[in-house]
């Protein structure tokens, strides 16, 4: 996960940015997105880029070495090559720092945080280490309406989509308001 916030203007982000979104800088449309929505200064925006899979644990094949060789101009020195078997090791975490700066966010405001969800295992999933089994103790829920659905049930902490709260579709993140005299604002942002 990576959490933005301006505690000065009460307004947050969360994204979540694997190497697709990373290839699609979703950090970057993020924090332009807040700015321009919310007419922030990025010298307010705090961003963690939280516990994640380490690079000596996430190898990727040429393909997607090359899908970031072709969309970025800046050095790819968060890849490091492995070249007995024509494969990568891609620092996600460098990656997404890098954009945040690039796109004019003070390096001294991003924290990364040095967790690794693959060498964590008493504390996180991981699809890398657990296979098919990664993801047992997350969260349950509905993420589809039911049949005959309909508006808001309060009692089942649903919203009008029939959705539970805080869910939302791939590809999308919802910057909002923190709560601030009883009222929210929010809008939903295109990743993609």
């Amino acid at each position: 996960p990576i959490y933005f916030i301006d505690i000065k203007e009460d307004v947050f982000a969360l994204i979540h940015a694997g190497w697709k979104g990373t290839l699609k800088k979703i950090v970057s449309k993020t924090l332009k997105e807040m700015v321009r929505y919310y007419k922030l200064n990025h010298s307010n925006i705090k961003v963690v880029i939280g516990p994640g899979i380490d690079q000596n644990n996430y190898q990727v094949g040429n393909e997607i070495f090359l899908s970031f060789k072709s969309s970025w101009n800046i050095d790819l020195d968060f890849f490091k090559a492995e070249k007995a078997n024509n494969k990568y090791r891609l620092d996600l975490k460098e990656a997404n720092r890098r954009l945040l700066i690039d796109a004019g966010l003070p390096a001294e405001n991003i924290y990364v945080s040095k967790l690794s969800t693959f060498n964590s295992e008493k504390f996180f999933e991981s699809y890398r280490r657990d296979g098919e089994t990664a993801g047992c103790r997350t969260l349950e829920g509905e993420t589809r309406p039911r049949a005959g659905g309909g508006g808001a049930r309060p009692d089942t902490g649903r919203g009008a989509e029939g959705v539970p709260r805080g869910v939302r579709p791939r590809g999308h993140v919802r910057v909002q308001r923190l709560r601030r005299r009883g009222r929210r604002d929010g809008v939903r942002l295109a990743a993609g």
